[in-house]
């Protein structure tokens, strides 16, 4: 579990770094912030709408930090399964990792993805990782943290 706890560690270090970019962006000294936020009434209910505006894009250090942090973590899930599969005496393959699904995984297909990925991990890690509920949610945008794509969603 070196490998995993040293990725947790440097994501750690990493988001200590990104909290305070997100706060020197967010609360600038000697300038406007770089958001508006407006008040409007609908005309029709009466109601009151707020809506936040963007002033300034946000800044690549924010980006990249926030990236970093994502796959450090991502990663460290990874190297967990890979460390629980050798400490179960199984070896390690090129599709042994961490699953996230984009649904709840209930097909076949599904099943056969969860047996390569942590089939070697051992029954007891396999029902643990299970409870985690490694399958986006409702309106829940991670999807791409299963790819090496730039793409965001």
């Amino acid at each position: 579990m070196d490998g995993a706890k040293a990725k947790v560690k440097w994501a750690e270090k990493r988001i200590k770094e990104l909290d305070s970019a997100i706060d020197s962006f967010l609360n600038p000294v000697g300038r406007l912030k770089p958001y508006s936020i407006g008040i409007k009434r609908d005309s029709q209910t009466g109601e009151i709408i707020y809506h936040l505006a963007s002033r300034e894009i946000v800044p690549n250090d924010i980006v990249l930090l926030a990236g970093d942090v994502l796959q450090n973590l991502r990663s460290a899930l990874d190297y967990a399964v890979c460390s629980l599969t050798v400490a179960n005496g199984k070896s390690v393959s090129s599709q042994t990792g961490f699953p996230i699904f984009d649904h709840a995984p209930a097909s076949p297909d599904d099943q056969s993805l969860l047996t390569r990925k942590i089939g070697g991990a051992g029954k007891e890690a396999i029902d643990y990782i299970l409870q985690t509920k490694p399958f986006i949610q409702p309106r829940m945008p991670v999807t791409n943290l299963n790819s090496d794509s730039t793409e965001t969603t």
